[in-house]
């Protein structure tokens, strides 16, 4: 065994190195830990994105927002 060791004394470490890697690895009942969000999706009730109106009335735009938890917002004005 002494023999066997001192011609693979690389042998013995490596394979422990490897095993600790894989049991470090392994992940607790199949859950992804890491939050991934999407992107916010801004749609219009409009289609194509016109508006028509008569001069004097007004015009609400209210846009559909989906995935918009923890979004941050800036305006131009």
């Amino acid at each position: 065994m002494k023999k066997f060791y001192t011609n693979h004394k690389f042998f013995f470490p490596g394979l422990l190195l490897i095993g600790l890697c894989l049991f470090l690895s392994c992940n607790k009942d199949n859950v992804i830990e890491e939050d991934i969000t999407q992107k916010p999706v801004i749609s219009l009730d409009s289609e194509t994105g016109i508006y028509t109106l008569k001069i004097g009335h007004t015009l609400t735009i209210s846009p559909t927002v989906e995935h918009s938890e923890g979004a941050m917002y800036s305006s131009s004005e």
